[in-house]
């Protein structure tokens, strides 16, 4: 059955397509029929080097909890849903695979990972009070690491984008990290 509705594939639609996924903010992974784990945007490249996350997770001397998942999606074709698992750094992750394609094990998954469920506010409060940030710098991070973009952060707090620039450069150097993954990382330590 063809879906009608579907774009050609062309270029301009491929090069339309990789700049909307590098665009997103939630870390976007491409796992291969040969067994690589690829990262197509920068949130996928920052959570990759944080996690220690290499191209060929099979590979690997220790098996990572994302290969048994990948690999149980690959073996169980028209199934999609959301697992968690607990990374060696101590981190969970909410990890979601597109369905195996019906063509074969041979073809490409789309991996999003994200970091699964929230902190308790009270305790980035305590974290952040050690820290210096202001009362506007907590709310910030309290909704950061409840998964909320930059476009729904300016929403939701009423401010403009420079705004929300200028608090996480603020942030980022109260607390040593240098981009949106290491903070959010830093409110998940175990």
């Amino acid at each position: 059955m063809t879906d009608t509705n579907a774009a050609p594939a062309t270029n301009a639609n491929m090069e339309a397509l990789l700049s909307a996924i590098a665009r997103l903010p939630t870390p976007v992974f491409a796992f291969t029929g040969n067994g690589e784990l690829r990262p197509l945007n920068r949130s996928a490249i920052e959570l990759a080097e944080l996690e220690g996350l290499s191209r060929y997770l099979r590979h690997r001397t220790t098996p990572h909890p994302l290969t048994s998942i990948l690999q149980n999606t690959l073996d169980a074709p028209g199934t999609s849903s959301e697992m968690h698992a607990e990374f060696p750094s101590g981190r969970r992750y909410a990890i979601e695979a597109s369905m195996r394609s019906d063509k074969g094990s041979g073809r490409w998954l789309l991996v999003l990972i994200r970091h699964a469920g929230t902190r308790n506010p009270d305790a980035i409060r305590q974290i952040a009070a050690g820290l210096g940030l202001t009362p506007r710098e907590i709310e910030i991070v309290i909704l950061m690491v409840a998964g909320r973009s930059s476009t729904e952060l300016c929403t939701e707090l009423s401010i403009a984008r420079n705004t929300l620039k200028s608090h996480l450069a603020s942030l980022f150097s109260k607390t040593g990290c240098h981009n949106r993954t290491q903070l959010v990382a830093r409110f998940f330590e175990p």
